[in-house]
């Protein structure tokens, strides 16, 4: 076990070449910076030995899951937790990749209607409630996590009969309003990750003129000529508006242009206030 933190990332990606780094565990937009930093300094990330990882701390998309699995060539599984419980370790996913199991012999779990704190039931959408079961210390009943999942109906393929809930939507907390519309910033980052043209860094700005106005900017993957950009543009303005109904201005921007963010990153920046 190598505990690095995380700074330092290109001696970090050489001490993963010197001591042949088979597993990584951390923040995965930060496993994806770590991977961009590799890739700077002339080593593939997929060329390194590094096969599984598991990452948590932040939200992040199926399509992220995809890209991170890509560029490492490794199994990449989510695990959730949160500090009033135990921290990480609430919950993970096994190899089939199927939503993630939730250690029932430890936590008792219900999903309620955010907003009217009934019960609902599985397979519907909600805020995720958690009661400790073999928490001595600091027992908790019907903890509100505020975070937006749901649980699945059936027995995972695996085997395994742990309840398994879906991978976290978002923070009740997160949520965006705009224009009566309900946003998470997950969904964004759903669409901007299905394009290959663009990076894994994007930030979304929030203004008020007479309308609220949304502008995205994302970074492309090399640069682009004007046209090009023009044209991703076009494409994600697109699909953003099929998966969220509403009109955003996109902007491509140059490699490595946006600002380098460590730790849980930050992609909205609402200015309406």
């Amino acid at each position: 076990i190598i505990p690095s933190g995380k700074s330092e990332s290109e001696r970090q990606i050489k001490l993963m070449q010197y001591y042949g780094t088979t597993f990584i565990a951390g923040i995965a937009s930060y496993a994806v910076h770590l991977g961009k930093v590799a890739m700077k300094i002339g080593i593939e990330p997929s060329s390194l030995n590094v096969r599984n990882g598991i990452f948590g701390a932040e939200t992040f998309t199926k399509e992220m899951k995809r890209r991170l699995s890509k560029m490492w060539d490794m199994d990449v599984h989510d695990i959730y937790g949160l500090t009033e419980m135990c921290g990480p370790g609430v919950s993970s996913d096994c190899d089939a990749h199927d939503g993630l199991h939730l250690w029932e012999d430890h936590f008792l779990p219900e999903i309620i209607d955010p907003n009217t704190g009934d019960v609902i039931g599985k397979e519907e959408e909600g805020e995720l409630v958690l009661t400790t079961l073999t928490k001595e210390g600091m027992p908790i009943i019907r903890y509100r996590t505020r975070d937006i999942t749901f649980l699945y109906d059936g027995e995972c393929e695996c085997g395994r009969t742990h309840v398994r809930h879906a991978p976290i939507k978002g923070r009740s907390d997160d949520m965006i309003i705009v224009k009566g519309t309900n946003l998470f910033p997950g969904q964004i980052e759903d669409v901007i990750m299905k394009n290959e043209h663009v990076s894994e860094n994007w930030l979304m700005i929030i203004e008020r003129n007479d309308m609220d106005e949304i502008t995205v900017k994302v970074e492309a993957k090399e640069k682009v000529s004007n046209e090009e950009a023009k044209k991703i543009a076009m494409d994600l303005q697109q699909k953003l508006r099929i998966a969220t109904t509403l009109r955003m201005n996109v902007e491509i921007l140059p490699p490595d242009s946006l600002p380098k963010q460590e730790g849980k990153v930050k992609r909205v920046i609402d200015r309406r206030s």
